[in-house]
């Protein structure tokens, strides 16, 4: 996700893409701990519990390689889509592409090709797709390589269509790509100041922009619109560039803010509103033409998404997002920070957090002495409270947390920003914590990575996440799994079960499940981890704000990659 500012440092290998590189293996993402105090008023209760995480049935995964690379038959490259080079295009598979459990096992005990020894682990598995980037939205996976781009299709791993990616005008390849972005419509690549626009379809090249001197850090949609974001280079100004473009490349609107406000969604054609702050306002841009839809002064007010706090009066505002209007307002007295926080708005006070619900139903306070370790989730009807102690915590089995019932009412408080912990005033950042939902609850982790808490919404009640040992502490909590990583092993934990892969780098999504490295890319299913093959895990809208290492673990939309 990057720093606070909302670019992240590109890491430089010092490898040609012309001659490929080796892997760079790193799973980081820092996770963690959870041990909680507090006290509580209002509709809260108190609960605390220990117990054991349920055992996880294993399933081990073998993703190594021969070592040998596989000639490929490249067919007909062009501006266009590109024949599939093996079979038609309903064929089952494609080059190096194998459909996971119904795949034959290998004849010669020295192949070590991708194979699952439980039946109906993968839905497919790939020696060609390997380590570099991927993008996976509405049905496709697409791997940006150094010298083509590759479409298949998510479900079988069936190729859709290949294009040349050869015309790279920087050698360092942490300058290569600094950010993508893939939905049903575009994949759309920024190369530092320039930004090349395919056709998702078919690959075909729709446009090319240059956005000089702006360095694109971010690309998404905003009602629809591709807009691409980035620090300003070489004029000698501070802040951020917004420049916002059709699927063609042509250039609608070029604007400068302070900061945009960017949530954190899916990939999709349809996304966020495009918010900013600027000329000490806060504004909302129409994505189309980049003409103001609606603003509000700041005068010294605090922003956080769309809450604004007078600090000197704890005058709280709430502005909806589509025509910034005052969805609720409330007047604390020594208010230091306020915001939206999956629904519920928080107001920090010096020696306590408050809460309110929809309609401006006050929900009770919480006691707590550091808000930057206090994570704030809802789930369901219910809502969490927990303050996390400082990483290394001797006893994990003594945890509180406070859970009360979430109210009714219609207005829905727009949830903009991804941040789990509570609102922080001006200058203070959150100490790494994290919550992620599960199909059996909320899983609270952080500041130190190795420490993680499985909390029941409706008991309040805790036990520790039980995580494999490993000797660092590369652990991600992401949309309904763990991730712990082991020297070159990979351990995928669900609700319901795990997979042990060996030798797989990266993730490139967890929902649908994808894990890549060199020696090829496995699509897993995720039933066994969830519990039941229909069952649907809810995204997290917990996610946080998440150190970018230096090969990123989670790829839907990319910036800064350093390949």
């Amino acid at each position: 996700m990057g720093a606070a500012d909302g670019e992240a440092d590109p890491a430089p290998s010092g490898r040609s893409p012309r001659r490929g590189r080796t892997p760079a293996p790193a799973l980081l993402l820092a996770l963690a701990a959870v041990a909680v105090t507090l006290v509580v008023g209002g509709e809260w209760f108190q609960g605390a519990g220990g117990g054991q995480a349920q055992d996880p049935a294993d399933a081990r995964v073998d993703l190594s390689d021969p070592g040998n690379e596989l000639a490929l038959d490249r067919g007909v490259e062009g501006d266009g889509a590109v024949q599939q080079p093996n079979g038609p295009p309903g064929a089952r598979s494609s080059p190096g592409t194998h459909p996971g459990a119904l795949a034959e096992a290998p004849v010669d005990a020295d192949d070590r090709s991708p194979t699952c020894d439980q039946e109906g682990c993968a839905a497919w598995r790939s020696t060609v797709l390997d380590h570099q980037p991927m993008a996976i939205a509405d049905g496709r996976l697409v791997q940006i390589r150094f010298e083509e781009i590759i479409a298949v299709e998510e479900a079988t791993g069936r190729w859709l269509w290949r294009h040349s990616h050869d015309d790279m005008r920087v050698w360092d390849p942490a300058e290569v790509v600094t950010a993508f972005h893939l939905d049903d419509r575009t994949l759309t690549l920024a190369y530092g100041t320039r930004v090349r626009i395919h056709a998702a379809s078919t690959g075909r090249v729709l446009g090319e922009v240059d956005v000089a001197p702006t360095h694109v850090n971010d690309l998404r949609r905003h009602d629809g619109q591709l807009i691409a974001t980035g620090r300003q280079r070489g004029r000698g100004e501070r802040g951020f560039r917004v420049v916002g473009f059709s699927d063609q490349g042509e250039v609608r609107f070029d604007t400068d803010v302070e900061q945009p406000v960017r949530e954190d969604r899916p990939a999709t054609s349809t996304t966020a509103p495009l918010l900013a702050v600027a000329d000490d306002q806060l504004v909302r841009l129409d994505a189309t033409d980049g003409h103001v839809r609606w603003q509000e002064d700041l005068d010294g007010r605090q922003v956080d998404g769309t809450t604004l706090l007078d600090p000197d009066t704890g005058a709280v505002s709430v502005l909806s997002a589509r025509d910034g209007s005052e969805l609720f307002a409330r007047t604390r007295p020594g208010a230091v920070a306020a915001g939206v926080r999956d629904g519920v708005l928080a107001i920090t006070l010096a020696d306590r957090v408050e809460l309110f619900d929809r309609d401006g139903t006050a929900l009770g306070a919480v006691a707590v002495a550091e808000p930057a370790r206090t994570v704030i989730a809802a789930a369901g009807r219910r809502v969490v409270v927990a303050e996390l102690p400082e990483g290394g915590g001797s006893d994990r089995s003594t945890l509180t947390v406070r859970s009360g019932r979430r109210a009714g009412g219609s207005t829905a408080l727009p949830t903009i920003l991804p941040l789990t912990t509570a609102p922080l005033p001006p200058g203070r950042f959150a100490s790494g914590v994290d919550a992620m939902r599960r199909a059996d609850g909320l899983v609270l982790s952080g500041p130190d990575p190795r420490d993680a808490w499985l909390v029941d919404p409706a008991t309040a009640s805790t036990a520790p996440l039980d995580l494999p040992t490993a000797p660092t502490p590369e652990v991600v909590h992401r949309d309904g799994i763990s991730l712990v990583r082991d020297g070159t092993r990979l351990h995928v934990i669900g609700a319901a079960g795990d997979y042990t892969v060996e030798r797989a780098t990266q993730i490139a999504a967890v929902d649908p499940l994808v894990l890549h490295g060199v020696n090829g890319t496995l699509r897993l299913h995720r039933g066994e981890l969830d519990g039941a093959a229909d069952q649907e895990v809810t995204a997290s809208q917990l996610s946080g704000r998440l150190q970018a290492p230096r090969r990123p673990p989670l790829q839907v939309s990319g910036s800064a990659l350093a390949r």
